[in-house]
């Protein structure tokens, strides 16, 4: 991406990373390339004032807006969890990355650029040393940690206690209905029309000079911010980025005309971070060998087998480690789908291969328990992905597969 300018003129900038990573980093330009990305050398580059790192809990693409002087209102008072860190920009470049992609000191100039290109956006600014302020926003993942929070009702009843005059946000009518809500009592007329399926903005990174004073957050792990909870007195709104929109296509001569070839079958859409909170509940029942909790997951053909199965396999393992993540995988879905029936044609896996077609394939939920990195390091001696194949139902979303990965 093309370094952009951030200064008293140019205060906002709406950035579009991609990102495969549980973290976003915000770094400074002496760091391209150059630290050791173990927990050892992120912490050392931390207390360098190279880096500060946000903890995700889902790698997923990352929407931000970077703020140079204060964030507004808005801004500050849809944020639902913050924390604060330094960083010396002295070289004058802001880094803004999803992950390691840039400041990883074992890849190479050209593999940056042409593979992790659009993982970070880097920013010319005046030298000096800054508190880096990351708010968190609706539009993340992170996100979902209100409904884990005492007291927690629901979207729904959290906006209409605190925006009767408003219309439903499309995003927050979609958070609800993935968390079990009662989306059919609202209106039709009620609800926000769709904004072109744009999603909203999930951090803001506020710079402003660094002084003696400032309060900075405790770190988890060494490096990553503790971030502090926050509760909005209204339910946010969500703040749509701007100025990502591509550019519109170049119109090609016209050609002549030629019969229709049939459409090819496509995946449903889907919201990749609500679904995988949708679905966070059965990965915790497995966990805590709540089988027939798990099951009511499951398409109702499917779920006597996947009692079973669930069943037999957990228990073969008398120790599991925690779940650390669960995300919705989506590649290919004539790919994926294909191998799922050739596993289970070699009875690899448990599947319904009649129940599932191209047009109803919503991706793999995959559930980690323990960390790959901790179990390669020799720390824990147990890891596990458990992968499920996801359809939609007339009843929703629905699990029609499930494998034991590792």
């Amino acid at each position: 991406m093309t370094q952009q300018k951030l200064n008293t003129r140019n205060r906002r900038v709406d950035v579009d990373l991609d990102n495969e990573s549980t973290a976003l980093f915000v770094s400074n330009g002496s760091s391209k390339r150059s630290l050791d990305c173990t927990t050892d050398g992120l912490a050392k580059a931390v207390a360098a004032k190279q880096l500060v790192a946000v903890n995700l809990d889902q790698d997923d693409g990352i929407f931000a807006r970077v703020v140079f002087g204060q964030a507004n209102k808005q801004e500050r008072e849809e944020a639902i969890e913050q924390g604060c860190g330094k960083l010396d920009l002295s070289v004058g470049v802001l880094a803004v990355a999803g992950g390691n992609a840039y400041v990883f000191n074992e890849i190479d100039a050209k593999e940056q650029e042409e593979e992790y290109g659009e993982y970070f956006q880097t920013f010319e600014v005046t030298p000096g040393e800054y508190l880096v302020t990351v708010y968190t926003l609706m539009g993340s993942y992170n996100a979902f940690r209100v409904t884990r929070r005492e007291g927690w009702k629901g979207f729904l009843p959290w906006f209409r206690q605190t925006r009767s005059r408003k219309k439903f946000p499309g995003w927050l009518m979609e958070y609800a209905l993935l968390q079990g809500e009662d989306v059919d009592a609202i209106p039709e007329g009620k609800i926000e029309e769709d904004n072109d399926d744009q999603e909203p903005l999930g951090f803001v990174i506020q710079l402003t000079p660094a002084t003696d004073q400032d309060e900075l957050s405790p770190l988890e792990r060494g490096y990553q911010l503790d971030m502090e909870p926050l509760e909005p007195e209204k339910c946010p709104l969500g703040i749509l980025p701007k100025g990502l929109s591509e550019q519109a296509a170049i119109e090609e001569p016209p050609k002549k005309a030629e019969p229709k070839k049939p459409a090819k079958a496509k995946a449903p859409s889907v919201d990749k971070k609500a679904m995988a909170e949708h679905f966070r509940p059965f990965a915790e029942a497995l966990f805590n060998q709540e089988f027939d909790k798990a099951a009511e997951f499951f398409i109702e053909s499917l779920r006597g087998e996947a009692l079973e199965y669930m069943t037999i396999r957990r228990q073969r393992r008398s120790r599991w480690e925690p779940l650390n993540k669960i995300w919705l995988s989506r590649g290919n879905a004539e790919e994926t789908v294909s191998e799922w029936r050739s596993e289970f044609e070699k009875d690899y896996n448990l599947f319904a291969p009649d129940e599932v077609s191209i047009e109803n394939y919503l991706g793999d939920i995959r559930c980690e328990y323990g960390k790959s990195s901790a179990y390669a390091s020799g720390k824990i001696r147990r890891y596990l992905i458990v992968d499920c194949a996801l359809i939609q139902t007339a009843d929703g979303p629905k699990l029609a597969g499930i494998y034991f990965s590792s």
